[in-house]
């Protein structure tokens, strides 16, 4: 008996140090990722000795489940040499690439997230399919000293994955029984820790151990994506119930009226900027970022500007449905690339045409890039103009991501000379998005000290508003119009200074120009880009009830405490008042955190359990918010409180 387990244990031997190889790789990869991206303020500091220990255990819980299940293809191979002599050979080679091909991708993904989780602040997930063109293709040309960095890591990464499998492959045993016991223990143990823990194939299922904060941490990235295409084809959506309907819709009503500022007025033009990762930073004065903008701030001192306004999330996809639809994105993916297009949504478009309006949206992008083509036709906007759409665009200079905001903002104010009124005209600029490259003129300028490249992308973006404005001031239809400016999403102000603050990366400017009233106001009500659209049906005149999760933008600096809602990623999602930032674990249905940011800025006393009524009421309408959005999309007559859909 003896002798036969140590005969078993030596035929495993092989097998046992090729997991443990890669095991160590995978830490490697992860201790990379998270000297990188380290946590930041409001976010738990994992790395105390006790949170420390659950994270351990839970990450390498999922590396090993996930590579067992990555190596799963080669062990059959090889179990197919095992099995038939005149085989042998071609079904090792199989099993050597069935193992190198998956953890290669595998480890490549891992360390593509330890770069690109800033912009994404989550791993990958299919909503990686909708923009791989631009984060890594595009920026990589522009960065050859990180892609060559890159390139010399990922060929490392091969290069070990190789050897490992090859030496694997070399070892397998030539006595029949033992060659199937070494390619056949591994398959079997897959198989059943998959069925005694099923749930090990969500890649949220760490959260039932560990903070939410700490989740990116643990998990595999190839789980992650695989997942999240799993569902995004399978189109489920969670159904979260926390309260009988009735009081989530009291809490929060879908239904929403307009309460027009003058009754029968002239319907007023709206042009809105959405200025692309534009943090609040430039515009807050104690802020270290704090950024001199001679035409920005000039508007400002004319303007409505919100100097507490957020996004919804992290990402553009997500940010203009946001803007205009006055829609939060539950799917991973944008979901005009969902089965959930049909949702009872009011796209201003569709809703400003039956008042009369034509719409228009201008981008220097090519055609449908992130998707945005199928956005603003599913909105119902009357025109998509592109880079494609600006005459001699061939000769212009571009940005990584397209034409520079200049080109663009001037072919706009051309076809707004030739427009019937009243108009909607949405601009979204690009010059701001990563990587911030600039037009040649504006490379050789002196700039000041200490200016990162997404402050000089800024203080260009503002010379081509003012270029714009200058010109717009002189046409008839300038005093007839109201301008917006809203930012899809935050980002660092400062590359070289990254830094995660769970309330301040959510931060965005919102402002409200309209040259009839020129008598500037700073709101510090808290506000939402969800409330664009509501604002902009409130200009239209518009009288019909529509449906959105904002609210018009109020017009002076009132008392109210609104709360509004913030989704860090498919786990986490945030409510905030005028004083409390709450954490809300989805998986768990249950608050993580709770912070004072008044008095508390750096977000680093929990405060859950100790507020009462406050953190009651925040709980409960994160509850309510999250049950109306996934009941939304599963059953939108309930949520809407509608006769049954045929």
């Amino acid at each position: 008996m003896k002798k036969r387990f140590q005969q078993f244990a030596k035929t495993l031997r092989a097998p046992g140090i090729f997991f443990l190889k890669l095991l160590i790789l995978q830490f490697a990869l992860k201790s990379l990722f998270a000297w990188v991206n380290p946590p930041g303020p409001g976010e738990d500091d994992w790395r105390s000795v006790h949170a420390l220990g659950g994270i351990l255990q839970w990450s390498l819980s999922v590396d090993a489940f996930t590579l067992l299940w990555l190596c799963l293809p080669g062990f059959l191979c090889l179990l197919l040499a095992s099995l038939s002599k005149q085989l042998n050979a071609i079904a090792k080679t199989l099993a050597l690439w069935a193992f190198v091909l998956p953890l290669a991708v595998a480890s490549l993904l891992n360390l593509a997230d330890i770069f690109y989780f800033p912009f994404h602040r989550q791993r990958a997930n299919a909503d990686l399919l909708y923009v791989t063109g631009h984060p890594f293709q595009k920026t990589f040309v522009q960065n050859p000293g990180w892609t060559i960095l890159a390139l010399l890591i990922a060929g490392l990464i091969c290069l070990l994955l190789f050897r490992f499998a090859l030496s694997l492959v070399r070892q397998l045993p030539v006595r029949k029984s033992s060659a199937l016991f070494f390619s056949g223990m591994p398959v079997a143990l897959a198989i059943v820790w998959a069925m005694l823990r099923p749930g090990m194939v969500m890649s949220n299922y760490p959260l039932t151990g560990i903070r939410s904060s700490s989740l990116v941490y643990v998990q595999q990235s190839a789980g992650t994506l695989l997942y999240s295409v799993y569902r995004h084809k399978d189109a489920r959506v969670d159904s979260l119930y926390y309260m009988p309907h009735a009081e989530a819709r009291a809490l929060q009503p879908l239904w929403k009226n307009s309460k027009p500022m003058q009754v029968d007025a002239p319907k007023r033009n709206i042009v809105l900027f959405i200025m692309e990762s534009v943090p609040a930073d430039y515009f807050d004065m104690d802020s270290p970022f704090r950024l001199p903008m001679p035409f920005m701030d000039s508007i400002r001192r004319h303007a409505r500007y919100y100097q507490n306004a957020y996004s919804y999330s992290h990402h553009s996809n997500k940010g203009i449905v946001a803007i205009l639809a006055g829609m939060p994105t539950l799917t991973e993916v944008p979901v005009y690339h969902s089965p959930y297009t049909r949702l009872p949504v009011t796209g201003i478009g569709h809703r400003l045409k039956d008042s009369g309006y034509t719409s228009l949206f201008f981008i220097g992008d090519d055609y449908d890039d992130f998707g945005f083509a199928k956005c603003v036709n599913w909105l119902g906007f009357n025109t998509y103009y592109c880079r494609e759409d600006i005459p001699g665009n061939s000769g212009m200079e571009s940005h990584t991501m397209g034409l520079h905001d200049e080109y663009v903002l001037e072919f706009m104010g051309n076809q707004l000379q030739r427009q019937r009124q009243p108009f909607l005209a949405v601009h979204y600029n690009t010059s701001t998005h990563y990587p911030n490259d600039l037009p040649s003129s504006y490379k050789r300028r002196i700039w000041p000290d200490g200016l990162s490249p997404q402050m000089k992308s800024m203080l260009y973006y503002d010379e081509c508003l003012k270029d714009f404005f200058r010109k717009a001031m002189k046409e008839p239809w300038f005093n007839n119009t109201v301008f917006l400016f809203c930012s899809d999403h935050w980002m660092y102000p400062d590359e070289r200074k990254p830094s995660a603050h769970a309330r301040q990366h959510f931060r965005i400017p919102i402002m409200w120009y309209d040259p009839r009233d020129p008598n500037g106001k700073n709101i510090r009500q808290p506000v939402s880009q969800l409330d664009m659209l509501n604002t902009m049906l409130l200009l239209s005149g518009n009288k019909q009830p529509f449906i959105s999760y904002g609210e018009q933008l109020p017009t002076t600096d009132t008392t109210g405490n609104r709360v509004l809602y913030m989704r860090e990623n498919a786990g986490t999602y945030q409510a905030l008042d005028s004083q409390y930032l709450l954490r809300f674990n989805t998986v768990h249905g249950k608050a993580e955190s709770l912070f004072d940011y008044k008095s508390d800025p750096l977000l680093r006393k929990n405060v859950l359990g100790k507020t009462g009524a406050v953190e009651i009421r925040l709980i409960r309408s994160m509850q309510a918010f999250l049950q109306q959005l996934s009941i939304h999309h599963l059953n939108p007559a309930q949520a809407l409180d509608l006769p049954p859909l045929n």
